[in-house]
């Protein structure tokens, strides 16, 4: 916020700057497979500001034009999809696996932002799960430093509760002691004079 000169909380955020890098990136890559007059965004006015601020801008009469022209281009550029899936695959001469393969032989723009958000939220292996398995792993061991730090704090606060208990204690008898030494030499005193007071 450049009026409060406060950050955001995604600020600096490592998946966030992974993810605005991956759609920029889709946003600018080739289609694959399609053929025709229009092989990227840009031709059709979609595309990134040259500023700093890297925003997305529309040409709305340049897509509109392209749009009258030839819009079954348009809709391959934006829409293609088409895959091909193998069920086997031989990998030595005889030796075939049942393993499923897929195949993209054409994909357009939206298709290819569908595959990069699904590498980003998928829930078994997505780059947001990840980043939140880290997250919950380090707020885990930052939990356990903070339970075995309390457990020194409290074995250290016992230790120094004896120790001054034991102050205490010997406080108690050095101020028995002053105590008896005070009676002592008041008796020395008393004897002292009575003594003098017979010579």
């Amino acid at each position: 916020d450049q009026e409060t000169e406060k950050k955001g909380p995604l600020l600096g955020n490592p998946v966030i700057s992974r993810l605005r890098s991956a759609m920029y990136t889709t946003l600018q890559r080739k289609p694959v497979g399609v053929s025709g007059p229009y092989s990227n965004l840009a031709q059709m006015g979609i595309k990134v500001a040259s500023d700093k601020k890297g925003q997305i801008t529309l040409d709305e009469a340049k897509l509109r034009e392209a749009l009258a022209e030839n819009p079954q281009a348009v809709a391959d550029l934006f829409s293609a999809y088409e895959k091909q899936t193998v069920t086997s695959e031989e990998i030595f001469e005889g030796v075939t696996t049942g393993e499923v393969t897929d195949t993209f032989t054409q994909l357009g723009v939206a298709e290819l932002f569908g595959q990069m958000l699904d590498d980003f939220t998928s829930t078994v292996d997505g780059v947001m799960k990840t980043a939140d398995e880290t997250f919950n792993r380090r707020i885990e061991l930052t939990n356990d430093r903070i339970e075995a730090f309390n457990r020194r704090l409290e074995s250290r606060c016992e230790l120094l509760q004896r120790q001054f208990a034991g102050m205490a204690s010997t406080l108690a008898r050095l101020q028995g002691q002053q105590g008896a030494l005070t009676q002592l030499a008041s008796l020395a005193a008393s004897a002292s004079i009575s003594y003098a007071a017979r010579r």
